[in-house]
């Protein structure tokens, strides 16, 4: 029991000495709130930024889904030069002109030989130039579900945005908490080291005066205590300075500046949750239920798609033609160098190899498995707020238990002291009851410390923010 007491005090100490010696490496010191620090990762957090900017992609594909519900127009322009002027040859043929009459007399007319002919179309260059106009009429609902699509799609990545931004909030939280803890638990240890000190200066003046019960060996024990706290202390450099940089990190604060909670001390008290209630804030605002439901409309969606290959497609489409040649005959007369035309088309899938089939029952079965899935996240988020207010309640007993500890301790602290310093009590039982006084304070902290974490984590669960 006392070497599991050593070995903590020895890490609390470690600690404690590596903030000493790491405070001196600090250009400045930031005092926040908790309120601030979680306005701060809102604001400047690079991962919230991302999913900002996965919004707005979402936005821009609702916009491309919705232009199918415009007419196409496009225009296209080319300028095309041949080697020789397009051409035509007619053939050669023989014309019968029949019986020529001249009244009373008539005569046969042999013949006309008409010789091959080459006729020009055009001059070699040539611009051609067109508007085509496309306009759907009927698609079978494809374009209305690929709208539908996209707007459950940007509901999905506001989702994901706010799970991502409950979830920083909560780190930050927990990450304040523990910087708040830290700095109780230095004090504890800083207070434990100067006590340790003096009791090794009695000891050495009991031991060395030869006054009391006090032997050297009990000199040597306490001087051991003293000297193994601070000879580890570089040891838990890293360790102790893993909070503040984390938090650093989320915050976005420079490395040079020191943190300090304003708060002195972790403060809690109980809250009297009900399971009920709190599933009732959990149908409404936990963003990865969001995000089931939305997800169950994107696949009802792309169930409409896919049924969409069942039906016609109509569509009505529309053109302009204009050719720029300086040739007036052949094919770019007048009335061939503007043109128009208008027309309805329709588009009807006869047989496609069952693809249509096979696509729809695909959807179905992912809406099957969503359904399974939203069943499996609800029971599971009912246990886990079941865990955690059962586990809310036990660490509220523990701590008002820790802390009738802490105040017995204190108090066996004060009666072995004046029995040490009358030769009623020996030097290991004393610096037991310094030892029990300090680890109880510290449990007591660390208590309310896991009481606060359970805390965010059910807030975390039901989808209540933070901020």
């Amino acid at each position: 029991m006392n070497r599991n007491i050593t070995l903590i005090l020895f890490f609390i100490l470690g600690q404690v000495i590596f903030a000493q010696h790491k405070r001196t490496n600090y250009t400045s010191a930031k005092k926040i709130t908790l309120k601030e620090c979680l306005q701060i990762v809102v604001a400047n957090n690079t991962i919230l930024k991302a999913a900002d900017a996965d919004i707005d992609i979402a936005r821009a594909q609702l916009g491309q889904a919705k232009s199918g519900l415009y007419p196409r127009l496009t225009l296209e322009s080319k300028l095309i030069a041949t080697d020789e002027p397009p051409n035509f040859i007619f053939p050669a043929f023989k014309m019968d002109v029949g019986k020529f009459n001249l009244g009373t007399i008539a005569f046969d007319v042999p013949p006309i030989d008409v010789p091959e002919q080459n006729i020009k179309l055009a001059d070699q260059l040539s611009a051609f130039s067109n508007i085509n106009l496309i306009y759907p009429l009927f698609t079978g609902g494809k374009i209305s579900s690929l709208i539908d699509q996209a707007t459950s799609n940007i509901h999905l990545t506001q989702n994901e945005a706010e799970d991502k931004k409950n979830k920083l909030l909560v780190n930050v939280a927990t990450l304040y908490s523990a910087l708040i803890l830290s700095k109780t638990i230095y004090n504890l240890a800083d207070d434990f080291d100067e006590r340790m000190q003096v009791t090794l200066n009695l000891t050495k003046e009991m031991y060395e005066t030869g006054s009391g019960s006090v032997t050297k060996l009990d000199y040597l024990k306490n001087k051991l205590l003293v000297e193994s706290i601070r000879g580890i202390k570089f040891e838990l450099q890293n360790k102790f300075s893993e909070t503040e940089i984390t938090l650093k990190y989320l915050l976005d604060i420079d490395n040079n500046t020191e943190l300090v909670p304003a708060d002195d001390s972790l403060s809690i008290e109980l809250n009297n949750y009900d399971a009920e209630n709190l599933m009732l804030i959990f149908n409404k605002q936990n963003p990865t239920n969001k995000k089931i439901f939305n997800a169950q409309s994107i696949f009802k969606s792309k169930l409409n798609e896919a049924q969409s290959g069942y039906l016609p497609s109509v569509g009505l489409f529309g053109g302009y033609q204009r050719i720029d040649n300086s040739y007036k005959y052949g094919m770019v007369t007048k009335e061939n160098k503007n043109s128009f035309m208008v027309g309805i088309g329709l588009q009807f899938p006869i047989f496609e190899g069952f693809y249509t089939d096979a696509k729809v029952e695909e959807i179905e079965a992912g809406i099957r498995k969503l359904e399974f899935e939203k069943e499996l996240f609800n029971k599971t988020s009912l246990f886990l707020i079941n865990r955690l207010l059962n586990d809310l309640s036990n660490s509220y007993s523990i701590i008002e238990s820790s802390k009738e500890a802490m105040f017995t301790a204190e108090e066996n602290l004060a009666l072995t002291k004046r029995a040490y310093q009358n030769d009623l009590a020996d030097v290991s039982e004393f610096i037991q009851s310094q030892m029990f006084s300090t680890i109880t304070k510290i449990i007591y902290n660390i208590r309310k410390f896991e009481y606060l974490t359970k805390n965010y984590q059910l807030k975390l669960v039901t989808g209540e923010s933070l901020l």
